[in-house]
């Protein structure tokens, strides 16, 4: 293909001249009719006749102005060269053979060049795959640099990771274990058995003191209690009683939430059940002092306990500290149903009980109300008149309720006043006693009081506390 394409461009240098031939033929006859047409403009007027006379008819038409005249000589002079027709002259006959001559020539040229050229290649190839491996690795050195950083940053990683897993097989569980009993003990556990002691000591009167031991297995800790006999040791389970074992438990929790930065509301749900009266003062002294941290939440079912918490806050050591920073509620059954929350109990001041009475009163009473109505308001009175022999005849000497008895109040009792009104008040409360639904009673009666009869009752019972 080489070959052929070779030999056209040979051949046609001769058409390429003859078309060069008439490309300058046609631009000389261009030139010759540029120049024909190229005339100077006369001065007169080209189109006048000078032989004429205006003022002379002439019937032949007049002769044409020379410009006019050279103008179409000039144009049917061009349309003859342009109507000649343009015959090529005879090419001659190309000599084959002197071309495949010279296109071998060529050919061998070009076979000796490629010869040298894969000769050469050889000969550089392992220069240039040197070459080559240079290259590559200038580029990874670029690219080192770029990430140098990050790299350095993952080697550091690696070595420490390979640093640790070596440390990690020289570590066992036992050598853990004593490691964080010791860091316990003295970081927490000597506060947390600190605490506890002092808990233990304030809420329980036994002599039989829990010791407190902390125990490491694996890495975690657990919390052990004991009892020290003569010979053995005990678990406290087995020779406490339900009251200690309470006030055990109590002592723990106690213990935490002293040593917590947490200072959240605290709910206890009955803490005294099976505890004597010694350890319910006890506990009602140290939540009442825990209420000056946060805010306690007491609930209880104990009479007892509840008029124990009242004494310290009406009367005792906290009625300044926490004044107005209390409130008492006591659940009762009324007329209007059972479980009814009332603030400001007034089952511990005479004055609240019998205020309770004339506001019932003061209400209006439907006709079938009457006797359920009359039934609680004994019930009310018969209370009422047990704060009023506690508070006002005995001048608060004892209580239903409390432990002690307060003699230096002894001077201040009226006996003349009891003498005066103990008769009356007895009969009255004997009848609270037969007529109201909180009590048994002794003698069964199927008679039902009215109301009538306890207004009655509650005038005479008023007429008494006023003398």
């Amino acid at each position: 293909m080489k070959l052929i394409a070779q030999y056209r461009r040979f051949a046609g240098t001769a058409y390429q001249q003859q078309t060069l031939q008439i490309q300058n033929d046609l631009a000389a006859q261009k030139k010759a009719l540029l120049t024909a047409l190229k005339l100077t403009p006369p001065a007169a007027d080209p189109f006048a006749d000078p032989a004429a006379d205006p003022t002379t008819e002439h019937n032949t038409p007049p002769a044409l102005p020379a410009v006019v005249a050279s103008c179409l000589d000039a144009c049917s002079q061009l349309v003859a060269a342009l109507e000649k027709p343009l015959v090529p002259t005879e090419l001659p006959r190309p000599d084959f053979a002197a071309c495949l001559n010279k296109v071998s020539t060529q050919l061998g040229i070009l076979k000796t060049f490629r010869n040298k050229k894969n000769i050469l290649r050889l000969e550089h190839a392992p220069k240039l795959t040197e070459l080559d491996q240079q290259i590559a690795a200038l580029r990874d050195r670029q690219l080192l640099a770029e990430n140098r950083t990050a790299l350095e940053a993952a080697a550091a990683a690696a070595r420490r990771a390979m640093s640790l897993e070596k440390l990690k097989g020289e570590l066992n569980s036992k050598a853990l274990t004593i490691k964080m009993e010791e860091a316990r003990r003295s970081l927490v556990d000597s506060r947390l058995e600190n605490e506890l002691t002092k808990e233990i000591s304030e809420l329980s009167n036994t002599s039989r003191k829990p010791e407190i031991s902390f125990k490491n297995t694996h890495g975690s800790s657990s919390l052990q209690s004991t009892i020290r006999g003569a010979a053995t040791s005990y678990n406290p389970l087995k020779v406490m009683s339900e009251g200690e074992q309470k006030c055990l438990s109590l002592s723990f929790f106690l213990a935490e939430l002293t040593l917590s930065e947490a200072r959240t509301p605290v709910v206890f749900d009955d803490p005294v059940t099976s505890l004597d009266h010694r350890m319910m003062r006890n506990v009602a002294q140290r939540l009442l002092e825990l209420s000056q941290e946060r805010q306690v939440i007491i609930l209880t079912h104990s009479i007892v306990f509840f008029s124990e918490m009242a004494e310290y806050l009406l009367e005792g050591a906290f009625k300044s500290v926490l004044k107005g920073k209390y409130e008492l509620y006591g659940i009762s059954a009324t007329t209007q149903g059972s479980g009814l929350l009332k603030q400001d109990y007034a089952a511990l001041n005479f004055e609240k009980a019998k205020k309770e009475i004339d506001q019932l009163l003061k209400r209006p009473i439907k006709l079938e109300d009457e006797a359920p109505t009359a039934k609680y308001l004994y019930g009310q009175l018969r209370q009422t008149i047990e704060l009023y022999v506690e508070k006002k005849l005995f001048g608060d000497i004892v209580g239903r309720y409390r432990a002690n008895i307060r003699l230096n109040s002894l001077i201040e009792i009226n006996g003349s006043r009891i003498d005066a009104v103990k008769q009356e008040l007895r009969k009255i409360f004997e009848r609270c006693c037969r007529n109201t639904e909180a009590h048994s009673n002794p003698l069964e009666s199927d008679i039902t009081p009215s109301l009538d009869e306890f207004k009655q009752d509650y005038h005479k019972f008023s007429e008494l506390i006023a003398t």
